[in-house]
């Protein structure tokens, strides 16, 4: 990301509402806690590295 912590618990300080709404829907649908979290976790570390892509094919 960008070089902050992005271990847990310090990477739920930055989930945003929607985040938090994934997990919670995840739970919901009977996926465990832990699993629900690196879920999250992992589609955000995606997210990350695709727009840290862009930018640096954007930048050549």
């Amino acid at each position: 990301m960008t070089g902050e912590d992005t271990s847990f618990p310090a990477a739920l300080d930055r989930w945003t509402d929607a985040d938090w709404s994934d997990f919670r829907e995840r739970v919901e649908d009977g996926e465990g806690s832990c699993a629900a979290i690196d879920a999250v976790n992992r589609r955000l570390r995606r997210t990350a590295q695709k727009q840290t892509g862009a930018r640096a094919e954007a930048s050549q």
